[in-house]
């Protein structure tokens, strides 16, 4: 009996290892499921933060899109509008140099006008002075001659 007492207590042993295992089998497939379930919640978390990211990078990319043509056509705004105000200030520019020369021309012919007029106002003032010179003279003449008709 000691043989049969010896395979039943092996027997015994083996069946308790075996309780044991399936024991560490059950917790570790416990484990397992609740690593199946934290696995897929954050692959549903996960799959929920990609879409989002995706969106807002879509938006992000449709903003910088609009902006970047908004940025085009103030550049083409700008440029158009520097070539318009250097048209404009060359047509000044000539519009300037022709009111100046108009002026120097306008100023040199009133300058020769009011030259002239000098000229004539002088020699009239000399034609007078003359001609006061030549009465007084005749006056003089006169007086000279009444003078001595009177001491006669």
């Amino acid at each position: 009996m000691t043989k049969a007492h010896e395979y039943q207590g092996e027997h015994h042993q083996l069946q308790e290892q075996v309780e044991k295992m399936d024991d560490a089998v059950g917790e570790k497939g416990e484990e397992c499921r609740r690593g199946e379930s934290l696995v897929g919640k954050l692959e549903g978390q996960y799959q929920s933060e990609k879409e989002a990211m995706s969106r807002e990078n879509q938006e992000f990319g449709s903003q910088m899109e609009r902006l970047e043509g908004e940025v085009a056509t103030m550049k083409g705004d700008s440029a158009e509008g520097i070539a318009k105000h250097e048209q404009r200030l060359q047509v000044v520019k000539v519009e300037y140099e022709a009111v100046k020369r108009k002026g120097g021309e306008v100023k040199e012919r009133y300058g020769k006008a009011l030259l002239q007029v000098l000229e004539e106002l002088i020699s009239h003032k000399s034609h007078i002075e003359m001609s006061l010179g030549h009465l007084i003279k005749d006056i003089e003449a006169e007086r000279d001659a009444a003078v001595a008709d009177l001491s006669n």
